[in-house]
């Protein structure tokens, strides 16, 4: 836990802790989960805990591209006019 507290308080700028804040601002939540959980999956390779291998070279990377991402591709299908007709 302690590894965690220290990686979230690295996260904090000193314009953050300037305007009174002791976390970063809240628009940066993806930013700031990716590099807690990165830092979580260093702990793991360091202390033996990690099950998966080979131990990736970026963990933040490795993270980022497990992470669960919530923009969506447009569904709604292409339509085109049909030939002559005015938009």
């Amino acid at each position: 836990m302690y590894h965690i507290l220290q990686a979230l308080a690295g996260l904090v700028s000193d314009e953050d802790l300037a305007e009174g804040r002791i976390y970063p601002p809240l628009r940066l939540v993806r930013e700031v989960s990716t590099a807690l959980a990165a830092s979580l999956v260093e702990y793991a390779y360091e202390h033996d805990f990690a099950s998966a291998y080979p131990e990736p070279d970026d963990k933040y990377e490795f993270v980022r591209q497990h992470q669960y991402n919530a923009a969506y591709e447009d569904f709604v299908p292409n339509t085109y006019a049909w030939p002559g007709m005015i938009d």
